[in-house]
């Protein structure tokens, strides 16, 4: 029955457009063909091989087609960061790395250009006081006074003490210079107070500033040998409240200080601290100490 359509089609075909000159040859190549694609129909098994064959080759390139996109959107933005983004970020990093350098680097010369500016005019206020008669108050004290708090070197420490030991020096002047080591952390500085702790010197008291400053509490026994010897503990207080609380406790704590503490002393201070309202923090400590217990204990 199909061979019979194909063949009613061939032949309309063939009447509407007559082909000239056909010979008996062509007609057998078509009637050939004809069977073939009969015979290809008919064949179930072989129709569904060639559509699964196009199914796979649609999958195929459905898939090689979302991974080629997949590498395209993965690998482009890579290419533009190693060619582009990255060496951008290199020579900013290069560049703030510079600045940074050039920074520290005249930061480091700036400070040591004020720190040798800073020691020539330690010197020269040093070298003033070391002429100073007595006539007028230099200027160069107002200059020390500034600095105290800088760290000043082993050279001008030893000017200094060497001014407190000069007999014809007027004691304001020494006083001065015991207040500006007072504010000084160094070894030769401590060493000089230690050595006056037990001479009867004004200059003691600066001692007892630059001991609590720093909290030297290995110094606390010549401090309360101090107090022990008839020195205000109140008048004490005056001179450490700004140093170390941790000397203070230490202080106010001692054993020795306790046991033999006077009474004059105990009351004295009592009164002392009884209108005593600078620092809260003080008063905790001292309230709360053994020798302030004693007081309390003793003195009505």
């Amino acid at each position: 029955m199909k061979k019979l359509f194909i063949l009613i089609i061939l032949f309309f075909s063939t009447s509407c457009f007559p082909i000239e000159n056909t010979s008996k040859t062509e007609n057998i190549s078509l009637e050939n063909k004809i069977e073939e694609l009969e015979k290809r129909l008919n064949e179930k098994d072989n129709t569904k091989e060639i559509v699964q064959e196009y199914k796979d080759l649609n999958d195929l390139y459905g898939y090689g087609f979302g991974i080629l996109i997949g590498l395209f959107g993965f690998a482009f933005p890579i290419l533009i960061y190693f060619i582009q983004i990255k060496p951008s970020l290199d020579v900013a990093k290069e560049s703030r790395a510079l600045l940074k350098k050039i920074d520290e680097d005249f930061e480091k010369s700036f400070e040591k250009h004020l720190r040798k500016n800073k020691d020539f005019t330690i010197e020269q206020a040093i070298s003033k006081i070391e002429l100073y008669n007595g006539n007028s108050l230099p200027t160069n004290f107002t200059i020390l006074d500034t600095y105290k708090d800088e760290p000043f070197t082993d050279v001008q420490i030893t000017k200094l003490i060497r001014l407190l030991n000069k007999t014809e020096l007027e004691p304001g002047v020494k006083e001065f210079i015991a207040d500006i080591l007072s504010h000084q952390n160094n070894p030769m500085v401590e060493d000089y107070f230690v050595s006056i702790m037990e001479i009867p010197d004004y200059k003691r008291l600066f001692g007892v500033v630059q001991f609590s400053k720093f909290n030297h509490k290995k110094h606390i026994d010549k401090v309360v040998k101090l107090i022990l010897s008839g020195h205000s503990l109140g008048n004490i207080h005056e001179h450490i409240k700004y140093g170390s609380k941790s000397f203070l406790k230490k202080l106010m704590n001692n054993e020795k200080l306790t046991l033999e503490i006077s009474e004059d002393l105990m009351r004295s201070f009592k009164d002392y601290v009884e209108n005593y309202s600078n620092d809260q923090n003080d008063l905790e400590i001292i309230k709360s100490s053994k020798v302030w217990k004693k007081i309390e204990s003793n003195i009505n």
